[in-house]
This record gives C-alpha cells, sequence and structure tokens, in this order.
C-alpha cells in the first residue's frame, strides 16, 4: 500500500485543527483580540446579539464617537467572520477520503482526484479570504481597527499545497488494482 492514504489524513487532521489555532486578530490601539474559527462560528451568539442590540437614543447619543466607531468596527467583524469554520471543510474533505483509502487499504486515483480538488479549494478559501480582507474591507468600514490574518488561517493554504501535492501523487502513482480471480 503506498503511503498517500495516511499523508492525505495527516494533512486533513492538520487542516481540522487549524481550526482550533487563532485564526484573526483585530486590534484597535493597545488592545487586542484574538480568536480561532471555532469560536467565531459557534461561540458568538451572545456577542452579536449585543453588538445588534439598539442602545436607547439618550444613551446612544451620550456616547462618544470612538466608543460609536469601536463598536461598529467590532460588529462589522464579527458579521463577517460568521462563518469561518466553513473554510475548513476542504480539510475535512481530505480527512474523511483519507480515512476511507485506509479502510479500503488503497490509495486509488479517486482518492488523489478527491485530494487534489480539496487541496485546491482550500487554497481557493485562503486566498478569498485574503482578498476580502484586503479589498472588500475598505478602511473607510474599519476606521481604526486592523484586522490580522494568524496561524489558523494560514494554515488553510499550507494544507491545501500540501493537499494538491499528495493528490498528484496519488494521481501518479496509485495502488494497482487488485487481481480478479
Amino acid at each position: 500500500m503506498k503511503p498517500w492514504a495516511k499523508l492525505l489524513v495527516i494533512v486533513g487532521l492538520a487542516g481540522f485543527i487549524g481550526m482550533f489555532l487563532p485564526f484573526l486578530i483585530v486590534q484597535r490601539g493597545p488592545i487586542k483580540l484574538g480568536r480561532t474559527a471555532s469560536q467565531l462560528t459557534f461561540r458568538m451568539e451572545h456577542t452579536r446579539a449585543l453588538l445588534d442590540k439598539q442602545l436607547p437614543l439618550i444613551a446612544e447619543l451620550n456616547l462618544p464617537r470612538d466608543v460609536r466607531s469601536a463598536r461598529q468596527d467590532a460588529r462589522d467583524v464579527v458579521h463577517a467572520a460568521r462563518y469561518a469554520a466553513l473554510l475548513y471543510i476542504p480539510a475535512i474533505g481530505m480527512l474523511l477520503a483519507g480515512l476511507y483509502g485506509l479502510w479500503r487499504k488503497r490509495s486509488s486515483r479517486m482518492l488523489g482526484a478527491i485530494g487534489l480538488m480539496c487541496g485546491l479549494a482550500s487554497t481557493a478559501c485562503y486566498f478569498g479570504l485574503r482578498y476580502v480582507l484586503d479589498h472588500e474591507l475598505d478602511p473607510s468600514m474599519l476606521k481604526r481597527t486592523k484586522v490580522d490574518l494568524y496561524i489558523g488561517a494560514h494554515l488553510l493554504v499550507f494544507v491545501g499545497v500540501l493537499g494538491i501535492l499528495v493528490g498528484l501523487a496519488a494521481l501518479t502513482r496509485p495502488d494497482p488494482a487488485p487481481k480478479l480471480r
């Protein structure tokens, strides 16, 4: 048995673990806040509800402009990152394909094609995220807030490139088909 299925499991597992590593850092002045993709997707309902709640008019008028701006920036970042865990679906696909290959005790061309497609999708997710942060979130929208990607997001491209390499290897050098009796 060739090692492609085992490598695909390792790459997919690394991507899955990336969902629980720091995904992005939001900085406004001296305050830094880091969140994982799983926290942004699954554990922020209460925060979203608080940010979306309309303050009474008298409280809104008495708030300093800087606090209102910070609240709006936090609202924009939290809503934009709501579905961050979906970026890790290709890595989970690689993990499941690798587990299937281990179960079958064979690395087929289909396994290579799935690894290649999931690797391309993971890489595209990273560059799409990078594009959104660089071009779609214009500086006028986030006045003094800086949003940086961290290791969990960078694992998307790492896992994607490794998935492409393992997929190509499995496509070009699959296990031989079982002999018919």
